[in-house]
């Protein structure tokens, strides 16, 4: 994320919709290995950042996107997509790609987010001034916003701030969802107006982790 406050940087592919998977299975094993690598090495170079040696498993995934429903107008934001295990989840789910905004600071993953996500938008910017962001990009209304991020390598302040910003732009009821490895929820949010439910814990991830979803009250 670049947190200098400047312009913003953004790229969308023209390319036709849809998770590019190339050709049979060997194409789609080979890919996957390679990203694993990338994720590695990212976590390698910035382990605060990246917060784990190996993205989230589909498992995972899969149930950070479960809550969001596609039949809901608006884009979703997606904060720290990293190779895009979640943002794979999204498409399955049935946001089409030019309804995805991914912000990632890490300039690896963006180039092979553009070429694994045809038509999505892609930002390089600081997702903790997300409504700076949303303000700029004018995207219409939002559906929901989904973090990857490692919330809990940056103080509580910072952290709450972050789900306090989110959901002042997000039409009321609709969620934040974040993943941790604890079990508590990432973000005390008490005496705040804004409510956090377990939506489940997801065992076959490694390691497990549990999902929490965040609303305005």
């Amino acid at each position: 994320m670049d947190s200098s406050g400047g312009r913003l940087n953004t790229t969308r592919s023209d390319a036709p919709d849809g998770p590019n998977e190339g050709h049979g299975s060997g194409t789609i094993s080979r890919r996957s290995r390679f990203a694993d690598l990338q994720f590695f090495s990212a976590w390698l170079k910035a382990p605060r950042h990246v917060g784990a040696v190996a993205a989230s498993g589909p498992a995972l995934a899969r149930a950070i996107a479960a809550p969001l429903s596609p039949d809901k107008p608006g884009c979703v934001f997606e904060l720290g997509p990293g190779t895009g295990p979640i943002t794979h989840a999204l498409v399955e789910r049935g946001f089409s790609p030019d309804r995805l905004v991914l912000i990632e600071m890490n300039a690896d993953f963006r180039a092979h987010l553009r070429k694994a996500f045809p038509g999505a938008r892609i930002i390089d910017g600081d997702a903790f001034q997300i409504a700076r962001i949303v303000n700029e990009l004018s995207p219409g209304p939002l559906n929901a916003i989904v973090s990857g991020l490692p919330l809990l390598n940056w103080p509580h302040h910072q952290r709450l701030g972050l789900i306090q910003e989110s959901l002042s732009i997000l039409p009321k009821g609709q969620p934040f969802v974040q993943f941790s490895y604890g079990a508590t929820a990432p973000v005390s949010v008490s005496g705040t107006g804004i409510t956090v439910e377990k939506a489940c814990r997801v065992w076959l991830n490694v390691p497990p982790a549990a999902v929490w979803i965040y609303r305005a009250a």
